[in-house]
């Protein structure tokens, strides 16, 4: 358990007392996504069978989460860990961090929520986050 899955954790929280609250998703979302993708189990039939963002390469659980924002339903979180994230040289993220996608994406998401000069400060502190992948 390192600094940012502490701080990952801590995103979480919220999601337990506040399950639909759209101004909660917003909130969490806005500073990261604290959210796993192999973690999630989703409704097709409300989401669709093909939900995830295509437009993206190391935030499409990020873009897709926000964009479930403002859909009726809940963001549920289990307490008990069911799932490790096994952090690796040759994951798709490992990549997308090498080749800056990731930090441009991360800008990109931050843009959604924040003005830009908000964005380029919350940048100054996940550069760095992102290194301890």
């Amino acid at each position: 358990m390192n600094f940012n899955l502490k701080i990952k954790w801590l995103m979480l929280l919220p999601f337990r007392i506040f399950k639909k609250s759209k101004f909660i998703k917003r909130m969490v979302f806005s500073f990261g996504n604290p959210i796993s993708c192999p973690s999630v189990t989703l409704n097709t039939k409300v989401v669709g069978k093909t939900p995830y963002r295509e437009d993206m390469n190391s935030n499409i659980d990020w873009g897709t989460w926000a964009d479930f924002i403002d859909k009726k339903g809940s963001f549920v979180y289990v307490t008990p860990y069911l799932t490790f994230h096994r952090v690796h040289e040759e994951s798709e993220t490992s990549n997308c961090i090498n080749n800056n996608i990731r930090v441009k994406e991360d800008y990109e998401m931050f843009c959604r929520f924040w003005p830009k000069p908000i964005a380029k400060f919350i940048m100054i502190f996940y550069k760095n986050a992102v290194k301890a992948n």
